[in-house]
């Protein structure tokens, strides 16, 4: 009575785009928090020694996304 469909939707290029793009946000994302928590697991001696406060933790994250794009 109704006509078959096909199950596989060919995606358009403006999904894939999007996909993409929230693809890539996943993983800049996941590379802050790596970040964010490696250096939060130093003691406050061992960031002295390379030249950072705790409190510049976050700030040294995000700079490091500017930094790998």
């Amino acid at each position: 009575m109704f006509p078959e469909r096909s199950v596989f939707i060919e995606p358009n290029l403006v999904t894939v785009m999007k996909l993409s793009s929230l693809f890539s946000s996943v993983r800049r994302w996941r590379h802050y928090r790596d970040t964010v928590q490696e250096l939060s697991r130093l003691s406050d001696r061992e960031l002295d020694d390379i030249g950072i406060s705790r409190s510049e933790i976050s700030r040294i994250a995000r700079r490091s996304l500017v930094a790998d794009l």
